[in-house]
């Protein structure tokens, strides 16, 4: 393997964490309710018993996190 290759791994790794980390945060801000990008902020640090607070808690981050882990395992295979 030459140098070149090995000197562009981390910036390569680096790219691939960086797009997945816009992935996730574009899952968990778009969904099929519309709910405003500053409510989703706010009820992801301060989740309540509301019903918006239940979609973006429980819908959302359980459709990232298994999304993130189907990929992860189709990745792997």
């Amino acid at each position: 393997m030459s140098a070149r290759v090995v000197a562009r791994r981390p910036a390569i790794l680096l790219a691939a964490v960086a797009l997945l980390a816009l992935c996730v945060l574009a899952s968990l801000f778009v969904g099929s309710s519309r709910i405003p990008a500053d409510q989703v902020a706010h009820y992801l640090l301060h989740p309540d018993a509301s019903n918006v607070s239940y979609n973006i808690n429980v819908l959302r981050v359980q459709r990232t996190i298994i999304g993130v882990l189907v990929g992860t395992a189709l990745a792997v295979a």
